[in-house]
C-alpha cells in the first residue's frame, strides 16, 4: 500500500518549523510549537525518505550554533575565564 503524499511545501513549511524550534532550544526560549506537532512531523519526512536532508540541515544549525558560541569566547576572553572559574569552582 502507498503512503500518502506529502502536500507540497511540507518539507520546506515542516523544516522551518524546526529550525525556530532548534533555535529556541539553543537560545533558551519557549517552542512556539507543541512538541507532540513536531515529533509528528519529523516522522512523517522520515516515512517519506526525507530523513537524510533532514539531518543535513539539523547538523548545519547545531554546527552554526556551536561556532557562534566560540566565536563568542573568542570575542569575549574575559566571558572564557569566567566560564572557566565556574568550571573550576563547581568541581571543588
Amino acid at each position: 500500500m502507498d503512503r500518502p503524499k506529502l502536500p507540497d511545501n511540507y518539507t520546506q513549511d515542516t523544516w522551518q518549523k524546526l529550525h525556530e524550534a532548534v533555535k529556541a532550544i539553543q537560545s533558551s526560549t519557549s517552542i512556539r510549537y507543541n512538541l507532540e506537532e513536531l515529533y509528528q512531523a519529523v516522522e512523517n519526512l522520515c516515512s517519506h525518505k526525507v530523513s537524510p536532508t533532514l539531518y543535513q540541515q539539523l547538523r548545519q544549525a547545531c554546527e552554526g550554533h556551536v561556532q557562534a558560541q566560540i566565536l563568542q569566547f573568542r570575542e569575549y576572553p574575559c566571558l572564557h575565564r569566567l566560564t572557566r572559574q565556574c568550571v573550576v569552582s563547581q568541581e571543588d
